[in-house]
């Protein structure tokens, strides 16, 4: 069966393990940049990061768990 993305306003991907195809993964980039809102949590980062057209990378282990945004000094 075919997921219709558009009736959905949040995508969230938590621990597990994924089946994601490749053609399901352009989907859910086509969703996002249509505004779709994707939330990768624990494991779920694995089936994204380094993707193209995510824009997610994985965190180094030396970096710290909190994100600085460029507004704070």
């Amino acid at each position: 069966a075919s997921i219709n993305l558009s009736r959905y306003n949040v995508l969230l991907l938590t621990e597990g393990s994924y089946d994601l195809k490749k053609d399901f993964l352009d989907k859910i980039k086509e969703w996002v940049s249509a505004g779709g809102r994707l939330i990768v949590i624990g494991s779920g980062i694995n089936k994204v990061a380094g993707e193209d057209g995510f824009e997610i990378d994985r965190k180094k282990s030396d970096e710290p768990d909190s994100v600085k945004h460029s507004d704070e000094a």
